[in-house]
């Protein structure tokens, strides 16, 4: 039970560096906080306990209304860009810390070289950082860089034997190789440990050449046979 529990927090994690906010989920967010605001404004009380927050903290009644206005309009691509600058003042406030910079490199999804610099820095500031690992993996995987790339996921690998993800990745190069027996095996490896995307997996364009065998079907029947081919 306590490595399926991790294994799902790692999917989290990776879905909250790399995905941006899809927009039903970010609707559900707004109206959520957006209600959170209407609760605070339920009576006298509650409104004098909010404009004495904004007083404390020496805030205009501007300051509500923008808010309000940025819960409305905020995109996901700007909520990543702020992911961005607030890993960036974690690193400034502990520069020997690796976890911002694994995860920068995550989110620099269309700037590989930034995305590489940034994975390099979190495997030479933490060794054992497997997220770091696989983060640089996946950049170099971007860059075409399939050796380096290899080389990132198979240290992530030794480090955690359990860590679905870096065979995934692993799978992606040999697919992109058209390795296909080597591919299905360590697809099957990443199903077999909780890698539990299927629409991911049909989607992927590393599998474009995976995609075309009879074993990939059969793999893909064989772990989510409930699953409706999205192809």
């Amino acid at each position: 039970v306590c490595e399926a529990t991790i294994e799902e927090v790692y999917k989290e994690m990776k879905l909250l560096r790399e995905d941006l906010v899809d927009e039903e989920e970010l609707l559900l967010v707004r109206n959520y906080l957006i209600g959170t605001i209407l609760g605070d404004l339920d009576g006298p009380f509650h409104i004098m306990g909010r404009w004495k927050n904004l007083l404390l903290n020496n805030l205009t009644d501007d300051y509500f209304y923008r808010s309000i206005e940025t819960i409305k309009t905020i995109s996901a691509e700007e909520l990543r860009e702020l992911a961005k600058k607030y890993l960036l003042q974690a690193i400034e406030l502990t520069p020997s810390w690796s976890i911002p910079y694994s995860n920068l490199s995550k989110l620099s999804t269309n700037s590989p070289l930034e995305s590489i610099k940034y994975g390099k820095i979190a495997t030479r500031l933490n060794e054992t950082n497997v997220f770091a690992w696989n983060s640089l993996g996946t950049a170099y995987l971007r860059n075409n860089n399939f050796e380096d790339a290899e080389g990132c996921f198979v240290r992530a690998i030794k480090l955690e034997p359990k860590y679905s993800e870096a065979y995934y990745n692993l799978a992606c190069i040999r697919s992109i190789q058209n390795e296909i027996p080597a591919a299905i095996k360590l697809l099957e490896n990443a199903c077999r440990l909780g890698f539990n995307e299927p629409d991911y997996i049909y989607q992927d364009a590393d599998f474009n050449n995976l995609r075309k065998s009879l074993e990939f079907e059969q793999l893909m029947s064989k772990y989510f046979p409930n699953h409706l081919n999205k192809k």
